[in-house]
């Protein structure tokens, strides 16, 4: 809203040019060599940009700025980083509409541009002639088009604003095509081109899928997970990532939702989930995994399913310290605790505020022990007893929370994306320190592989045994911390221990078993390394201190959740709504749900996959 356009070096994030109105650029002398620091001013930048394009043509590189009063600037931006003093940088101002454009996409295949408006119309504009070839607007509606997706397997757009439809049309026919309708007011909508299928999302939560060649709705769920879309938060981007399957949106963090799987495709006699999972964990001598609203519990020595009850929605979850309760963060806040193994509702916590539960833990210290939860601005506490259910509430300077681990005796970490993991007090909710990895660090040669783009904290997880902090930050790069060192002003130095584990896996979720000799983690491909390590007396971690054993891979989509079963040396992992038995080395037990086994039995070996990349 400020009328600047800011341009950043992806591998360093550093700003390379910035664009603003020629009002603001000061007057220096000629062949005076930009800095970075420096502003570019475009000629006709009046009013505040809302979209930005980027389009190759007869070999050179453009840059299209959408205006919020309907103009549309094209500039060319080959030469950017040898400019001197040209002020302003000249740029053609085209009229295209007479309300904010929402939305510039340039199609390479039929070298076109696709603009739409809030003035109700979609244009399409030849930048090579400079003309414009059609407007697409339906003659009953003038409502505003938000947002809009192009197929160009099949020639198609569809667009979607302020009512319940989403629109098809085809560039090359003035006439619209077909309607769909959906169950609120759309917010955004993606082509599946692969699959051919348009999905749609609604202000109510609702995923709506339809088969782009019979325009029949092919699938639909409400989404009321974590991830869910809140009437107080703006879905502001929607893509699809064909590599994952995924849609991927923006709400003020980036969030990501799996597509589900039909019925259809599950075993004639499955008995697991059928909505994606939040995680799993394990505890007297049984399995539990949870989903948005039902506890499975398992038998993992033959898969059998023990029992089966449903909870109150929830956001989270955890078992207690006995690992005999299971602790569940509800949508709305409170704290549920459940005897999994008869699924009797033993308590239940009210909570001062009405924000789900991002993460749930329990701790003891001093004989006493508390529920933890954390919210996106709040870190309660409760009482474990039945004279107290107030809880105790704190206001935390940790936006953006991404996960929850207590740090016996006295500490707890918060993890938030922007990299930081933040040390609270157990018993007052102090802020004790913060800390987060650094891209200079001079402890390790293997701290060069630190990248800077990786920035939040995924999950994280207290080695008891080795009184140490394991985090993973969505690269292959282990980060250990001693969080029970002295409390110093700089608590970096001589806590951290980045650790490469594999340079092609995006590392998201960490687990390790009881005696903390090796620590296991999966990664948004479905793969999972272990690392072995080698605790000595002289220091906790060097050089030679970790090594990896095996690495295997055990789902073709994003790892949610992953446990050890010291007991019988097995790694149970979930994805979407599997959950997987493998042993240490990799071989495929069997899948929980999907029939019995027998561990006396030789393991399958899982079929060969492609290897991350080195």
């Amino acid at each position: 809203m400020d009328r600047t356009i800011s341009i950043y070096e992806v591998a360093r994030l550093s700003i390379v040019r910035r664009f603003v109105e020629p009002a603001k650029v000061k007057v220096v002398p000629k062949h005076f060599i930009l800095t970075p620091k420096d502003s570019i001013g475009i000629a006709e930048f009046t009013s505040s940009p809302s979209c930005l394009a980027e389009a190759t043509l007869q070999q050179k590189e453009f840059l299209y700025i959408g205006c919020q009063n309907g103009d549309m600037l094209s500039i060319q931006i080959n030469h950017l980083l040898s400019l001197t003093n040209e002020f302003p940088l000249n740029s053609n101002k085209l009229t295209l509409h007479t309300d904010v454009i929402s939305q510039i996409t340039f199609c390479k295949v039929i070298t076109m541009l696709f603009t739409s408006s809030w003035d109700g119309k979609i244009q399409v504009y030849d930048p090579v002639h400079r003309c414009l070839i059609r407007t697409l607007q339906n003659p009953e509606s003038i409502r505003s088009v938000f947002n809009f997706a192009w197929n160009p397997n099949v020639r198609l757009i569809a667009a979607c604003g302020a009512d319940r439809f989403v629109h098809l049309w085809n560039p090359w026919v003035p006439s619209q095509l077909a309607t769909l309708m959906t169950s609120a007011e759309v917010v955004g909508c993606v082509f599946n081109c692969a699959e051919g299928q348009l999905i749609a999302c609604s202000i109510d939560n609702t995923f709506v899928v339809w088969d782009i060649h019979t325009l029949k709705v092919f699938q639909t769920w409400t989404e009321r997970h974590r991830y869910a879309i809140k009437e107080d938060q703006g879905l502001s981007v929607l893509t699809f990532d064909p590599t994952r399957a995924r849609i991927l949106g923006v709400l003020y963090t980036p969030q990501a939702w799996s597509l589900r799987r039909c019925l259809r495709n599950f075993a004639a006699k499955y008995e697991g989930h059928t909505d994606p999972l939040l995680g799993v964990c394990f505890g007297a001598d049984h399995l539990i995994t949870v989903d948005f609203e039902t506890v499975n519990v398992w038998n993992p020595r033959t898969g059998q399913k023990v029992l089966s009850f449903l909870i109150t929605p929830s956001a989270s979850f955890s078992l207690d310290t006995s690992t005999r309760r299971l602790i569940a963060g509800g949508i709305d806040g409170t704290v549920q605790v459940w005897n999994f193994l008869s699924g009797k509702n033993l308590k239940e916590f009210p909570s001062p505020t009405t924000n789900e539960l991002l993460a749930v833990s329990h701790s003891v210290a001093q004989s006493v022990r508390h529920f933890v939860g954390v919210t996106d601005k709040s870190l309660l506490l409760w009482h474990d007893s039945d004279q107290f259910s107030e809880a105790c509430h704190y206001n935390i300077d940790c936006s953006s929370v991404s996960c929850l681990c207590v740090c016996p005796p006295k500490l707890i970490a918060v993890g938030n994306f922007k990299g930081q993991i933040a040390l609270h007090n157990l018993s007052s909710g102090r802020l004790v320190f913060c800390v987060e990895p650094k891209t200079n660090a001079k402890r390790s040669k293997k701290t060069s592989y630190l990248n800077p783009m990786h920035r939040s904290v995924e999950a994280i997880f207290y080695l008891q045994h080795a009184r140490l902090l394991a985090s993973v930050m969505g690269d292959g790069i282990l980060h250990f911390w001693d969080v029970h060192s002295e409390y110093t002003s700089d608590p970096q130095q001589g806590l951290h221990y980045p650790i490469v584990s594999h340079a092609g896996l995006n590392l998201i979720v960490v687990t390790a078993p009881l005696d903390n000799t090796q620590v296991i983690c999966g990664d948004e491909d479905g793969w999972v390394v272990s690392v072995a390590v080698n605790l000595e007396p002289a220091g906790p971690f060097s050089e030679d201190g970790l090594q990896k054993t095996h690495l295997f891979r055990a789902h073709e989509s994003m790892i949610t959740g992953v446990c050890y079963i010291d007991t019988l040396n097995l790694i149970i992992t979930t994805s979407e709504c599997a959950v997987r038995a493998f042993t240490e080395e990799g071989a495929c037990v069997g899948n929980f749900g999907d029939g019995l086994w027998d561990l006396t039995q030789p393991a399958r070996t899982p079929p060969v996959l492609d290897r991350p990349p080195e």
